[in-house]
């Protein structure tokens, strides 16, 4: 499976989070000559467990993030961030929670965007957003030829620098950024694959709810 990597837009300190950055960012991508192919949509969602009382002790796992791509419509990822653990299952395993009432969900993110295909990359641009309310603006970026993630961290780097200086002159005033996960930590391996991917989500959720 081919390597991605996350983009989030960082506007200058007192400069608001629009939609403007969406577009201006799919504008700058359709001018390099890219071809917009299709709309892509995910959905990252916090599990927290229902609690009958306020003081209840939790003999449980406290929250885990529920996972899903339109790409992968048969699966679901669930990640533990403070177990570092990432779980493949159905999709059918969050009708299979609501009937159970032990979790509820806390918050959920929604990422609404464009692919595109430009040379050897796929570039998919997103709104994410809570309810009504924009948290996020970010970028995938994915390199198809290749899967090891070590082989291809110094051309995303390059890759990340190229796009910065294309929207310099036509964004707000900020700046395109990554976090690359520990994906060690989670003991995956250089190789890339949706566990990987997963994981890049829920760090995304959590970049996003800290704006």
């Amino acid at each position: 499976m081919p390597v991605k990597r996350l983009y989030f837009w960082q506007p200058n300190a007192g400069v608001p989070l629009t939609k403007q950055m969406f577009t201006v960012l799919c504008k700058c991508i359709e001018e390099a000559n890219a071809s917009k192919e299709s709309r892509v949509k995910a959905n990252v969602v916090q599990y927290r467990p229902i609690l009958k009382e306020e003081n209840q002790r939790v003999d449980c796992v406290r929250d885990f993030l529920g996972i899903s791509f339109e790409e992968q419509p048969d699966k679901y990822f669930f990640v533990i961030r403070a177990n570092r653990l990432v779980v493949e299952s159905d999709s059918n395993l969050p009708s299979i929670l609501d009937k159970l009432q032990s979790y509820r969900k806390a918050i959920a993110l929604v990422f609404e965007g464009v692919q595109f295909k430009f040379g050897d990359f796929q570039l998919k641009v997103f709104r994410v957003s809570q309810t009504e309310t924009l948290k996020a603006v970010v970028m995938e970026v994915e390199y198809l030829p290749l899967s090891s993630i070590e082989k291809t961290r110094v051309l995303m780097d390059e890759f990340l620098e190229l796009w910065q200086e294309m929207i310099s002159s036509k964004a707000p005033p900020g700046h395109l950024f990554n976090i690359d996960p520990n994906f060690g930590e989670y003991r995956l391996s250089d190789e890339y694959s949706w566990q990987h991917t997963a994981v890049l989500y829920s760090n995304a959720m959590a970049q996003a709810m800290s704006n």
